[in-house]
Order: C-alpha cells, then structure tokens, then sequence
C-alpha cells in the first residue's frame, strides 16, 4: 500500500461492515464519507496525524469547520484510551487545548453554565450573610420555616416575618412525677395526718 493509499485508509475512507463508532467524524450512515478511524492504537495515531498542521504524511484531513472540535475530542479521547499512563503534557497539543477543541456555539454554553455557576454561588453567599445577622429568635424561627419559604424571611421586614412566623410549639406545663417510692400518697398523708391528731 503506497503513502498515499495508506493517508486515505488511515484518514478518509470507511467500508461497508465496519463499526461506526470506531471513526472520529461519521456525518451520515454511508461508510464512504466516515473519515479518522480510531479503532486501535494504529489508526489513532494516523488520526491525530492526519489532524495536525503538518498532516500525515504531508496530507491534512478536510473535515467541516462546524464538526471539527467534536472530532478532535473523539480523536483526543481515542488517544487517552490507549495511552493510560501518559501525562497531560503528553498529549497531542493540537488536540488538547481546549480553546481549539470548542466551537463557538460550544464556547457560549459554556460561558452560560459557568455564569449560572457564579449566580448560584453569589446568590449562596449572600443568604449565608444574611442568616448571620438573624437575631436568636428570628433564627429558630427561620429554621422552622419550609425551605421554600426561608429565603422570603431572609428578605422580608420585621412586621412580614411575624406574619410568617409559625405558631409557637405549646410547651406542657405540667410534669409527671415519676414514684420512686419515697414519696408517699395522698391516702397516706391523709392518714398520718389522722394519727397526728389522736396523738394529741
């Protein structure tokens, strides 16, 4: 198989019967247009090659501008797999740098997450500031509230938080005494009391 035969086996043409999922850049189901077989150690290595500036063998891939960073972390991951103990600096720098692995869209969703990320932490922060400043009593309070309704309280003014205050826990006044035996009955003192007085 000369160079050139074995750039296009390497980078451009699947066959009938192969395993889709062992190509990097698969646009439709006709094993033609797969291109980047990244089945085995082999053909990963022709991958990244065929991917970097210089192509393998002097023979760049052509993939869509709008597919090529997906193709790149399938050829990244591919790599990964079959170099498990290989460091990070050991990577394909044309394949690891995660600016050049990231469309734009790509870009943008993840700007979106991380801005939802800081939202969620600031957010955070500023009801922990704000139950530090409760008072004792607008605390338990607080704690007692359904979780739905805590960040209301946080928020509201003193006449709002009576209103949402929970009905106090009414506290038994009375206490069972427990009859150890040293205590004598009510029967008993009566008759002692009667004994008392024929004594006299």
């Amino acid at each position: 198989m000369s160079a050139i035969d074995l750039t296009e086996y390497l980078a451009v043409i699947g066959k009938a019967g192969e395993n889709k999922a062992d190509y990097a850049y698969t646009p439709d189901d006709t094993p033609s247009n797969w291109k980047l077989n990244i089945g085995d150690v082999r053909h990963v290595g022709g991958a990244v090659a065929a991917l970097g500036p210089g192509g393998f063998r002097g023979k760049k891939v052509q993939i869509p501008e709008d597919a090529l960073a997906g193709v790149k972390r399938k050829v990244l991951a591919a790599w990964r797999k079959f170099h498990p103990d290989a460091k990070p600096e050991d990577e394909p720098a044309h394949l690891s740098k995660k600016e050049e692995s990231m469309t734009p869209e790509e870009m943008g969703a993840e700007l979106v997450k991380l801005q939802g990320n800081l939202d969620t932490i600031t957010k955070r922060n500023t009801q922990l500031e704000l139950i530090t400043k409760l008072s004792a009593e607008d605390r338990v309070v607080y704690d007692a509230l359904p979780v739905e309704k805590q960040e209301e309280y946080l928020t509201a003014d003193a006449s709002k938080r009576k209103e949402m205050a929970p009905p106090p826990v009414k506290k038994a006044k009375k206490k069972t005494k427990v009859d150890d035996g040293t205590q004598s009955s009510p029967a008993d003192d009566a008759e002692s009391r009667s004994g008392r007085r024929s004594h006299r």
